[in-house]
């Protein structure tokens, strides 16, 4: 009788593990960026809205062109950053959609500003070129 029970309990807990996994959609964000090139950009988002513990998502690299082409899983309507020199980009993505974004012309940031503790980077919304009016996040 015990067997029985530790087979069903066991699949209930197979099935709530996989049924999470098959909520979660891809992401897909690209873009032309020439003068990014060669950089590295990492999307993430807060974990924790209080603490703002940061979860990186997903990166890529921009190539010798410009282009660049990142995809990350995730299971609900999400506000994502990144870092991109003076700026930090920010854009509200939805599970399951692709994205083609244009970043602000790139500005690294002075070595006054990298030795200020109190400098904060602009907050930009990232514009997005492939608008769709189905698409509620942009």
């Amino acid at each position: 009788m015990n067997n029985w029970r530790e087979k069903i309990h066991f699949l209930l807990i197979f099935l709530s593990i996989g049924f999470s996994f098959l909520s979660a959609q891809t992401v897909v964000i690209k873009g032309n960026a020439p003068d990014y090139h060669g950089d590295k950009i990492i999307f993430y988002t807060f974990s924790d809205q209080i603490t703002h513990l940061q979860e990186e998502l997903g990166s890529c690299t921009v190539n010798e062109t410009g282009d660049f082409l990142c995809t990350f899983f995730l299971d609900e309507t999400r506000k994502i950053y990144t870092n991109l020199g003076v700026y930090n980009g920010y854009l509200y993505v939805e599970p399951g959609l692709t994205y083609e974004i244009k970043l602000p012309p790139k500005v690294e940031k002075t070595g006054a500003q990298l030795l200020n503790p109190y400098f904060t980077a602009s907050e930009i919304h990232l514009g997005v070129v492939n608008y769709e009016k189905k698409n509620l996040t942009i």
